[in-house]
């Protein structure tokens, strides 16, 4: 892959081979993730949001195909940060619901991260012409915020309420 960056389409592309990145290493990562977890509600909002990556996946997979873009890795760097630190937090919880609090931290900032960049494409598909693929990637952007607003719920209402009275 050329490493330079001439045009928007360009940069359209490196981005969305970064986001795929990230959505593959959610997939593989967040089951793992996912057995450390003891609130029934946040162990349901990790599938949701497999469910939600697993689409963003299979959607930039038909993006590559229509627009004809090499599939070549662009490493998600952030994404790779954010579990990382979530895993050496984990190992280090002694309490199931500050384990818990980590994992729902480490999920909203994956949300966070995927809204800017699905909000970025959706931005750059339009400029350079593509207008079906920017309605679809707000769409996808929309569907991790309502997955952030879920998780922000449960951190309020539960799960940070019950990690403030875990054993220090």
């Amino acid at each position: 892959m050329n490493n330079t960056l001439g045009n928007l389409r360009e940069l359209f592309v490196q981005q969305s081979l970064q986001l795929f990145d990230t959505t593959m290493r959610e997939q593989s990562e967040l089951p793992y993730v996912a057995k450390n977890i003891s609130t029934p509600e946040l162990k349901e909002l990790v599938q949701k949001k497999l469910r939600s990556s697993k689409d963003t996946g299979d959607f930039l997979q038909e993006v590559f195909h229509t627009m004809e873009i090499r599939h070549e890795v662009e490493k998600g760097i952030y994404c790779e940060c954010i579990l990382t630190h979530a895993e050496a937090l984990i190992d280090r919880s002694k309490d199931p619901y500050v384990c818990d609090a980590v994992i729902l931290n480490a999920l909203q900032q994956l949300c966070h991260n995927n809204i800017a960049s699905l909000g970025s494409l959706a931005s750059y598909a339009r400029e350079i012409g593509q207008k079906e693929i920017a309605f679809s990637f707000e769409g996808l952007s929309a569907e991790e915020g309502n997955i952030d607003k879920e998780l922000a719920r449960l951190a309020k209402h539960s799960i940070n309420r019950k990690a403030s009275f875990s054993i220090m």
